[in-house]
């Protein structure tokens, strides 16, 4: 099943190197890192292994930004007992992930990145509102995450703006081979939770 929300308007984009350096930065010293098998047998009781995929892509016709691996950044529902501050995921040089998370509902509202083009730098951020429900079992997948965007810019009006698009498929099938490859300490069984942006 897929899902394509509308495009939407973003009114402004942070295009600037100490924002880029603050946002992206955090993403290498915290957060949520990919399981091992130590971590995952060193887990704490009742957390459950989210798997999911995720890829930004641009898509201006002038192809002039290259966004590096997106962070992922999740926000618990009232309800779901967690601490908030470290939750998001630098997807590095992997689009698959495999976190470990407390049981709850969750949304992944913010996907950011920077790029580089024509000599200039900055920060990319897309504000999104994914849900991500994470039941109380051993794993649970939660889908394929495709978040496309179009920079835009009005050089006369001096302003810049993002269009952009969510899809979130169910592609278990085709991912669950490259999870068991990256991930060997997977459980057989792994629930399909996949939810559709609204």
């Amino acid at each position: 099943m897929v899902n394509t929300n509308g495009l939407r308007k973003i009114a402004t984009v942070a295009i600037s190197i100490a924002l880029c350096a603050a946002i992206c930065g955090c993403a290498s010293t915290g957060g949520m890192q990919n399981a091992t098998k130590e971590s995952y047998a060193q887990r704490a009781p009742g957390q459950v292994l989210v798997l999911g995929k995720m890829k930004l892509r641009d898509r201006s016709t002038l192809g002039k930004l290259t966004s590096n691996y997106p962070t992922l950044v999740f926000a618990p529902l009232p309800g779901t007992n967690v601490d908030s501050k470290d939750l998001f995921h630098d997807t590095k040089n992997n689009d698959y992930f495999c976190l470990l998370m407390a049981p709850g509902e969750y949304r992944i509202v913010q996907v950011r990145s920077y790029f580089t083009g024509f000599g200039f730098q900055g920060s990319l951020v897309i504000p999104t509102d994914i849900p991500v429900q994470v039941p109380p079992v051993q794993a649970v997948y939660i889908g394929s995450i495709l978040v496309e965007y179009e920079h835009k810019t009005k050089l006369l009006e001096m302003r810049d703006w993002l269009e952009h698009k969510v899809n979130v498929e169910d592609r278990f099938e085709e991912d669950e081979k490259v999870f068991r490859d990256n991930f060997p300490f997977l459980p057989l069984e792994i629930t399909r939770a996949v939810r559709i942006p609204g």
